[in-house]
């Protein structure tokens, strides 16, 4: 059973006698549809649309069957048992109208991925290029949009949106160059140089000509993978050179600095428990809430949680709700013991080390000391790591020539 079928009505039918095998053949021949078909004592049952059932009358003269209805069912039957009720009709289709409405508009957007550009910078930009709260979903072009948004920040690597239900969901993905850019910098020839001075800890090139071995000690820009391959002959003589994109993975064993310095006594929060709370309900664009007496204290924080109403997973209405907390606190200058200051350097230092790591960087040691004074503690000191980081660029006219000197 659809919603075709609920709305063009359909009957719950009883079928009896000796020839029921025989009537439904004569169903199936005449392309008359029966759904939900259960045999009981002596009998059949079976659903009909009210259209098919007008033909059945010829078909039970044929076979010899006796015929009842036992339910009825869908809109035609729904209207007619309330026919004298107009308002409660009138009431029922304004809601289908209503509903019918609001999944033809977009009530919600969400974005998903950003990190570079904040929310409220993509609204804004939405909201300009006429992607608003409210906007007919036919006037949507998720193709034209995800194209634009690209277009308009360029760091966005893919982008991608897509309706469903009255809901707008754009995913984005963010990367440093664009397609082209990344494709134009694959194909185009280059050499690898060091971003660091220190020691090359480790070296292994898949593509170029490898200028330093591990162990040797290298200065900030110089020269590691050369992307010119000379072209030897039978002598030994340089007779040609190949331009490539030098490929390598090379660690240089290097130190960094790392200095921090925490107050022994600093202010914190105290929330003193007293706060002020209302609710404001939002209807399309207009707000309703009763009056609201912002306290007047000298330090608070207000907390906001929106709540939009929904009928199914994406069919959001525009009916919302916003909870508004506003709570008190006091900024109070607290001395710290020495446990928790070394806490708090410890947890910073191992937070910094993190997101080294998570950049592909080694640490190989850690030479940080804690320095305390009257006011202060103050950690200070060198970690020696391994960087993977190398700087790329374009091959120049002086690396050709060192090149060539080297087979003269």
């Amino acid at each position: 059973m659809g919603f075709s079928d609920f709305l063009a009505g359909y009957v719950r039918i009883r079928v009896s006698g000796d020839a029921c095998e025989r009537f439904f053949n004569l169903c199936a021949y005449h392309r008359l549809k029966l759904w939900r078909l259960l045999p009981e004592a002596e009998a059949y049952t079976a659903c009909i649309s009210v259209y098919d059932f007008r033909k059945l009358k010829t078909l039970v003269k044929k076979s010899h069957v006796r015929l009842r209805i036992t339910e009825r069912h869908g809109l035609p039957f729904f209207v007619r048992k309330y026919r004298r009720r107009k308002l409660l009709l009138v009431g029922l289709l304004a809601a289908i109208g209503l509903l019918l409405w609001l999944g033809a508009h977009v009530w919600r957007i969400t974005l998903d991925g950003n990190v570079r550009q904040t929310s409220p910078v993509l609204y804004s930009w939405l909201q300009e290029n006429g992607i608003c709260y409210g906007m007919r979903k036919s006037e949507v072009d998720c193709e034209q949009l995800s194209a634009a948004l690209r277009n308009a920040f360029p760091d966005f690597s893919w982008v991608s949106a897509k309706l469903h239900g009255t809901q707008l969901s754009i995913q984005i993905r963010e990367g440093s160059f664009s397609e082209k850019a990344e494709k134009e910098e694959a194909d185009a020839p280059s050499s690898l140089f060091a971003a660091h001075a220190g020691v090359i800890a480790s070296i292994y090139v898949r593509n170029g000509r490898a200028l330093v071995e591990a162990g040797e000690e290298v200065e900030k820009g110089q020269l590691l993978v050369s992307g010119v391959i000379p072209i030897i002959d039978d002598g030994g003589a340089a007779v040609n050179y190949q331009k490539v994109q030098a490929d390598a993975d090379v660690v240089v064993r290097c130190s960094i600095p790392y200095h921090e310095e925490q107050a022994i006594t600093f202010p914190e929060k105290q929330y003193t428990g007293k706060q002020a709370e209302r609710v404001l309900l939002q209807i399309l664009d207009a707000d309703f809430a009763l009056p609201f007496l912002r306290p007047s204290w000298e330090c608070s924080d207000t907390l906001s949680r929106i709540h939009q109403l929904r009928l199914f997973d994406a069919f959001y209405l525009p009916v919302s709700w916003q909870q508004i907390t506003v709570r008190e606190y006091e900024n109070l200058e607290i001395c710290h013991t020495k446990e928790e200051i070394l806490s708090i350097l410890n947890s910073n230092l191992q937070y910094f080390m993190k997101n080294l790591e998570e950049k592909g960087v080694q640490i190989f040691e850690n030479n940080v000391k804690i320095e305390w004074t009257e006011t202060s503690a103050i950690a200070t000191g060198t970690l020696t790591v391994g960087t993977p980081e190398t700087v790329r660029a374009a091959i120049t006219d002086g690396e050709e020539e060192l090149s060539g000197n080297e087979y003269d």
